[in-house]
């Protein structure tokens, strides 16, 4: 079993199998290549992608139907290819989640993380229809949805 090291006072024991490879990094963070996603029952449906290769550093992280259930990415072929996704149930699909200095949060659905959830396997991919999507959508919080 390996050992992570986070800013926590205890380390955290993470099984190989639970590491999530991104080859080519994700945006701003190309040189961090593993993963592991952390999950608090209390923060459903919000999970924390920690690097492993940088301890200190968690992305934010929520399943983008949860909170937009109109939700219609379209990919390339090519990228499922290079991932080896072959069937729609070996995607796990994650968006990162950005706070602002007053609360706001929003997240970013022009370029979810897709992951083949058999390989481990991930990348941060452009949709081909990005035009319809922002990298800072507004997240809705729950007393606001309950006002609509």
């Amino acid at each position: 079993m390996n050992l992570i090291e986070t800013e926590a006072p205890s380390r955290l024991a993470v099984k190989a199998d639970d590491v999530f490879s991104f080859p080519r990094g994700l945006l701003g963070f190309e040189n961090i290549k593993r993963y592991v996603l952390l999950k608090n029952e209390e923060e459903d449906p919000f999970m924390w992608l920690q690097m492993i290769d940088d301890p200190s550093l968690a992305f934010l992280v929520v399943p983008p139907y949860p909170v937009f259930s109109e939700y219609n990415p379209i990919f390339d072929p090519e990228d499922f290819a290079l991932l080896g996704i072959e069937r729609e149930e070996q995607v796990m699909m994650l968006t990162i989640v950005t706070v602002d200095g007053s609360g706001n949060a929003t997240v970013n659905l022009k370029g979810p993380l897709v992951i083949n959830r058999e390989t481990q396997l991930g990348a941060q991919l452009v949709l081909k229809n990005a035009s319809e999507y922002g990298v800072q959508e507004p997240l809705a919080t729950t007393d606001s949805r309950n006002n609509n």
